[in-house]
């Protein structure tokens, strides 16, 4: 991985297990900032993480139970040692988890809801949401909507509130201080003065940041959780590292930048200690979700097959050092889901964003064909961020109206496979689109019926994602995800759509471009703000 700030960041495979990661180096002026190394035992679990890097030391070592559960925890670091321990009930409840002692479950409706734990009281709604957390005297209540979205946060120092779009994505957050963040999309934000914060992604990886002050670039371990933020000129601003559960064991910022998304990407809100992880709330403290887990009332055989599964609070089945939950309702083995954000890495490159892959040859297989389509979109982006980075919004108001008119499904719908905007307006000057064309009529613009689904989901599973081809959907229950086509965000009333089979890593990029091109609609008709 490549960055203008002259920091290459290099992955090694073993090449005798797919999408194993071996090492993880990220060098700056002949020094490794970051130089992860990673040990596995027969079956896939990570036994040692040590990083030889010269920001953030460290060597670490996991032991596990025979349900392939986290049961010890050692971190050496800065000459300091810290080791944690856990237990848990067979159906995966944590019975302990050292610097909190004993974890009660005393709720007959909800029973793998912790109650008791760190001498406070939590209590649930009839739905399993987390309620009210009591501190002695000091009570934080949550309040939440008709679809189990946490709504607002209300403490001693004042009140949060949250809005979300019609699933579980956030537009807008209200925090204890007055301050408005309006949320578009998952590539900007926008506070109350107008000012924008934009987000670059390679696939699902976040590596880098803009703001008034400038761009800076993020350096990940292996779960993608932020762990160095370099800034144009290569300086580390802010270093990050954690406990298995995601709490943090530093947090050290050497400038005025400082990253919320950290443990997994996720976005930390400082206002409540809690993960959002788009479907529910997690809490890194006590390593339990807030709410239950939604995608267990439509199971996968493979859900089922493994009582661990079906803890409906549980964070990665109990084993955080192998397994994210990058939606809150997917728990994804760290290394298959590397193996996609590869693939998906490079159909949807971002400029300036190499990746180098030393093994396993299939990587590079399945690399090959979105490289060399990525290639020929990019152009000369690809080695000049900076001019990338300032003319995708030029790029994406020029091609608006393009856009919004086009009715064309061989050759407008798709907006994924690309650099940002900057490629999806390149697409919908005619490029064919690369991958397969199954669809259905949307019965009711910008909504779904069951019966639209289940349909959409055979023609996934026969003709692939159609933006990149993949059988696999990516989420938890099995269902491929409705693209509605043209986008509704970028359509008139009663417009007719279409809807095609898309995995969820590509609805996640998608998504993220069409926010790029409204806001950028915004801010030709409206004028109301200011994008660095």
């Amino acid at each position: 991985m490549g960055f203008t700030t002259g920091v290459t960041s290099t992955l090694l495979f073993d090449p005798d297990n797919l999408y194993r990661l071996t090492n993880k180096k990220s060098v700056f002026s002949g020094v490794a900032l970051q130089d992860l190394s990673y040990a596995y035992d027969p079956v896939g679990n990570i036994t040692r993480i040590v990083d030889a890097g010269s920001e953030l030391p460290k060597d670490a070592t996991f032991a596990y139970d025979e349900l392939d559960r986290l049961v010890v925890a050692r971190i050496e670091a800065a000459g300091e040692l810290i080791e944690e321990s856990y237990s848990y009930s067979p159906v995966g409840n944590i019975l302990s988890k050292t610097g909190i002692g004993a974890y009660t479950y005393d709720d007959p409706r909800h029973p793998h809801a912790v109650t008791e734990a760190d001498d406070h009281r939590f209590d649930y709604d009839a739905n399993g949401n987390m309620i009210a957390k009591t501190d002695g005297s000091q009570v934080t209540t949550f309040a939440y909507d008709f679809q189990n979205r946490l709504t607002s946060i209300v403490t001693a120092r004042g009140t949060s509130v949250y809005a979300y779009r019609d699933d579980y994505h956030r537009v807008q957050k209200q925090l204890l201080s007055g301050t408005t963040i309006n949320y578009i999309g998952e590539l900007s934000e926008i506070d109350e003065s107008g000012f924008a914060t934009n987000y670059i992604f390679g696939g699902n990886d976040r590596i880098a940041t803009t703001d008034e002050s400038g761009i800076y670039y993020s350096l990940t371990d292996h779960l993608s959780s932020a762990t160095l933020q370099v800034d144009g000129v290569g300086t580390v601003v802010q270093k990050i590292d954690y406990l298995p559960f995601g709490g943090e064991r530093v947090n050290l910022r050497e400038a005025g930048f400082e990253s919320r998304f950290t443990f997994t990407d996720q976005e930390h809100d400082s206002e409540s200690g809690l993960l959002y992880y788009g479907a529910r709330y997690y809490d890194p403290h006590y390593g339990r979700f807030t709410q239950q887990d939604p995608a267990l009332w439509y199971p996968k055989a493979e859900v089922l097959a493994d009582p661990q599964f079906l803890n409906i609070y549980s964070y990665g089945i109990n084993n955080p050092v192998r397994f994210v939950d990058p939606t809150g309702e997917s728990v994804v083995d760290f290394a298959s889901g590397l193996g996609l954000g590869i693939a998906h890495g490079a159909i949807g490159a971002v400029a300036g964003f190499v990746e180098i892959i030393v093994d396993p040859y299939s990587v590079a297989l399945q690399m090959r064909e979105g490289i060399f389509w990525s290639f020929g979109v990019i152009g000369d982006y690809y080695s000049n961020p900076e001019l990338a980075f300032a003319n995708t919004s030029n790029a994406a108001q020029e091609h608006l109206h393009n856009f919004e008119i086009s009715n064309d499904f061989e050759k407008g719908e798709v907006i994924g496979n690309a650099v940002g905007v900057v490629a999806a307006t390149a697409l919908m000057e005619g490029a064919a689109r690369p991958k397969v064309p199954g669809s259905i009529p949307a019965i009711e613009a910008g909504s779904v019926t069951n019966a639209e689904r289940i349909k959409v989901t055979e023609i996934g599973k026969k003709q692939g994602c159609h933006t990149c081809g993949i059988k696999d959907p990516g989420t938890k229950t099995g269902y491929f995800v409705p693209d509605h086509q043209p986008p509704s965000a970028l359509i008139g009333v009663n417009q007719a759509q279409r809807l095609f089979a898309q995995c969820l890593p590509c609805s996640r990029v998608q998504g993220g471009q069409i926010s790029q091109i409204v806001q950028q609609k915004l801010k030709r008709f409206q004028g109301g703000f200011t994008v660095p």
